[in-house]
């Protein structure tokens, strides 16, 4: 009897969750599939899939993003990945957002075995309406790396970012963010982050999207550029 009634009340909250999902459209998200060209020491082609789920209300957000590449040297057999997971939970008031984030990266090609990173800050909405979107956030960010040779590093970061959107017209817009971050004990390690996109709408559910990402490490380990590039061309299914 217990186990028929946690089964109806497990069924019941379902269908009552998934209504009041589907009514206020509370989960959106995206699915890429595309092709990237990266020039950093060498030239590289990578086969690139994101996944983005959003679940919003009017006072918090949960957001994971997942960017995960498969890559193919030029001229060599060896098949390398790089990617990144997050995950942010942001409380809103009005304009003014508060966010607790945790990301795990690895990238082969800048010497990174994993870094772990966890985040603490806010972020403003300078700029909010249907054809812009502006918006600036100060995080402060602990850092545990390990390289490919096993060295551990454990560094203090304060991230400044701007992120935005502009609707050009009903089909295109314009999005993308830059983001500073310097190691608060030294100043002179800092990385940039600048990704730029352009996404085009082929029907209510796909896109097609251009995006140009430019990574800057000041202080990268031995043997690896400054300067990390990628063109990404991917389609989009969202919902």
């Amino acid at each position: 009897m217990k186990k028929t009634f946690l089964f109806l009340f497990i069924l019941s909250y379902t269908t009552i969750f998934a209504q009041e999902t589907e009514k206020k459209n509370l989960i959106s998200g995206k699915f890429d599939l595309g092709l990237n060209y990266t020039k950093n020491k060498e030239e590289i082609l990578q086969f690139n899939n994101v996944s983005q789920i959003k679940y919003e209300t009017k006072s918090q957000i949960i957001f994971f993003n997942s960017n995960i590449s498969f890559i193919n040297k030029t001229g060599e057999e060896e098949l390398l990945n790089k990617g990144t997971q997050d995950l942010k939970y942001s409380f809103k008031i009005n304009k003014i957002k508060s966010n607790i984030s945790a990301q795990h990266l690895y990238d082969i090609s800048r010497s990174v075995k994993r870094r772990w990173t966890t985040g603490v800050g806010f972020s403003l909405d300078i700029i909010k309406n249907k054809s812009k979107d502006i918006n600036f956030g100060l995080t402060g960010l602990r850092e545990k790396e390990t390289t490919i040779l096993l060295e551990e590093k454990l560094k203090n970061r304060i991230e400044s970012s701007v992120i935005f959107s502009f609707q050009l017209n009903e089909n295109i817009k314009l999005q993308g963010f830059t983001k500073y971050l310097p190691n608060i004990e030294d100043f002179n390690d800092y990385r940039l982050d600048n990704t730029l996109s352009i996404r085009m709408n082929l029907n209510p559910k796909f896109l097609f999207s251009i995006n140009n990402t430019l990574n800057y490490d000041n202080l990268p380990e031995f043997g690896v550029n400054k300067t990390d590039y990628q063109l990404i061309n991917s389609v989009s299914y969202t919902f």
